[in-house]
């Protein structure tokens, strides 16, 4: 629970920042990744690593909270 609340907290000002900026010319990058569609390519692939790194932190505060309270009841 704690970090949705953490997660909500940091992304929710970044994507409220995104909507307000102003529009611009395409610059060489966009002109390249968005048209062929690798720019969803792109974001696919860093959306899976930043899921997976969740994963692995989630996995990993169980286990050591398990650990805590093992060590809780032997002690």
């Amino acid at each position: 629970m704690k970090y949705l609340l953490l997660l909500t907290s940091y992304f929710l000002p970044v994507i409220l920042a995104a909507q307000s900026i102003p529009e611009k010319a395409p610059d060489a990058l966009e002109q390249i990744m968005v048209p062929g569609g690798k720019i969803y390519v792109v974001l696919g692939v860093v959306l899976i690593i930043w899921f997976a790194i969740l994963f692995v932190l989630f996995r990993t505060d169980r286990k050591l909270d398990k650990l805590e309270k093992e060590m809780r009841q032997n002690s």
